[in-house]
This record gives structure tokens, sequence and C-alpha cells, in this order.
């Protein structure tokens, strides 16, 4: 059993989403537009559950340009057993999340941090993000996240799949 001291509990709220990022973050994330704001802060999930519920609180309530990214997800053309079964609909593969893949649909604003780095979204367009790096040796960098395929290796699952 692990103990964690009094004055780190939050122990009377409402929302208790609304608390922990009020205690991070206070009220004024959804208006800092200074990357070293959010480098002085994180919080840990204990589950990716977790970390969509928080992610999505804080992009409700930030301004600006949204936009969702959806992958493409197939079965890999290797893998000669579940190519064709119609079982594996694309329905299917959008809905798997696992901690091998990031989610089907990617929800992220400008200004806003990409989910689990230390990234700040400067501009967004149809299949490439711009960021800049906020924490590190190459703090201040400013470079573009495009689209990849991802397949993962270790797979818990009775076919191969593809997410881009």
């Amino acid at each position: 059993m692990i103990d964690i001291p009094k004055d780190l509990l939050i122990t009377t709220c409402t929302d208790p989403i609304e608390a922990i990022v009020y205690e991070v973050y206070g009220n004024t994330f959804k208006d800092s537009k200074d990357p070293l704001f959010f480098q002085e802060r994180a919080m840990l999930c204990p589950t990716n559950e977790d970390v969509d519920i928080i992610k999505n609180y804080m992009l409700d309530r930030l301004s600006g340009e949204e936009r969702t990214y959806f992958s493409s997800d197939s079965i890999d053309p290797s893998d000669k057993k579940s190519k064709d079964d119609s079982i594996f609909s694309p329905e299917f593969l959008n809905s798997i999340k696992t901690s091998r893949l990031p989610n089907h649909a990617l929800r992220h604003r400008i200004e806003g941090l990409c989910n689990g780095t230390r990234l700040h979204i400067t501009q967004l367009a149809k299949h490439i993000l711009e960021a800049k790096i906020i924490t590190g040796k190459r703090a201040g960098e400013s470079f573009f996240l495009h689209r990849i395929l991802i397949e993962p290796s270790d797979s818990k699952f009775p076919f191969k799949m593809r997410r881009r």
C-alpha cells in the first residue's frame, strides 16, 4: 500500500476531473499561450481511459480551431489467415484501444498538447501537425508530425493489425 501525503489529496469536490485540472493548471490553462506554463506542469494517469477523459475535458475548454484525425485501420496483407475474414470490419478495427496504438480518433487544437508528450501544437493541417518541443535539449525547436504506419509486433490479437 502506498500512503499519499494528506496535503496532496483533493478531499472535497463535486467534479473530480475539474478538481484535478484546477489543482495542476488553475483556471488559466485555456488562456495560456506560453509553452513554459505547460512545461512546468504534468499529470500522471493510471489508465489510458483516464488520459482520454482528462484530455477531452481540457480540449472542451480550449478555444480555437479543432481537428479530429482518424486512423485508417486494416489487417496486415501478410496475415493470410485473417486478411479476408469479414469479422475484422473497419468498424471493429477502429474500435480497438490498446496501449500499443494511438486511438482511432485523435482530437487536437492549436495551442494544445499532444497526449503523452511535451509538445505544443502550433498548426493543424489535413495529414500533418506542426508542433514545438517544450522540454529537453531541443526545447523551442519546431517540427512536423506526419501520418505514419504502425504495426504492433507484440499484439495480443489473433491477427496482425495496421493503423495509419
